[in-house]
């Protein structure tokens, strides 16, 4: 694909990625944040979704929002939206304290 679409597709699939890891992880509202600001780097980079990969991000938005509940879902999603490009890889690799998976959390037994 990077041959064809360029390396802002890789990058974009590769972030996409890592949002919805963060959520099957139990970083919810992470992967939230982080999907957020990969949406807003492909709007700005002209860089769409591809159709195979929107069921894994639907799918990982729609997971996230009932533990959540609405509200921390738009902020999260909000916040992605709000943070500058330039400072994209730093927050994609920061895992904020708060929002770290415990063994409960990770596979859906706790809060």
């Amino acid at each position: 694909m990077a041959g064809v679409a360029g390396p802002r597709f890789v990058v974009a699939a590769a972030l996409d990625a890592l949002g919805v890891l963060a959520v099957r992880q139990g970083q919810v509202r992470h992967g939230v944040y982080l999907l957020g600001v990969v949406a807003r780097m492909r709007q700005t980079m002209g860089a769409p979704v591809q159709p195979a990969d929107r069921p894994m991000i639907e799918g990982a938005l729609a997971a996230a929002r009932a533990p959540l509940g609405d509200a921390t879902f738009t902020d999260a999603w909000a916040a992605g939206q709000a943070l500058p490009v330039e400072q994209l890889v730093v927050h994609a690799v920061a895992i904020p304290e708060d929002d770290v998976a415990t063994p409960e959390r990770a596979d859906g037994d706790g809060a």
